[in-house]
């Protein structure tokens, strides 16, 4: 049986550099890699308002200008599949303050984001959204 879910990370910015966050030992796919703050969409709940949820548990920031920017599906290892929303928003503090899910962050520019290892899956797919641009 397939099992199917729906998330949606956000590209935050604050003058001109954005926020990468690295997934920590207690993330749930992914650990080691960079990704954005964001994560799953509950039930009922507006992507929109999943978006400001997740960055403001993640990070401890306030978000404003959400908006979304591109959406795609993802396969899973074990049959599980998503559909991946990117949203991106303005912040008017860098003072970040980490979930248990990451161990770092970075405020970077797009030049730099494009060059980060290891990726997420979601750091990959935006980076390919940008050359298709």
């Amino acid at each position: 049986m397939n099992k199917f879910s729906a998330g949606i990370h956000v590209l935050v910015n604050c003058k001109n550099k954005y926020l990468l966050l690295k997934r920590g030992k207690k993330a749930r796919d992914e650990q080691g890699c960079w990704d954005f703050p964001g994560g799953g969409i509950e039930f009922g709940e507006q992507p929109l308002k999943t978006a400001t949820r997740e960055t403001k548990e993640e990070t401890g920031l306030k978000i404003t200008n959400l908006k979304l920017i591109n959406v795609w599906a993802a396969k899973w290892p074990g049959n599980y599949w998503s559909v991946e929303l990117l949203a991106s928003a303005k912040t008017h503090s860098q003072k970040v303050r980490l979930s248990p899910e990451h161990s770092e962050f970075k405020w970077l520019t797009i030049s730099e984001l494009k060059k980060i290892n290891p990726r997420s899956a979601h750091l990959l797919n935006f980076i390919k959204y940008l050359k298709s641009k």
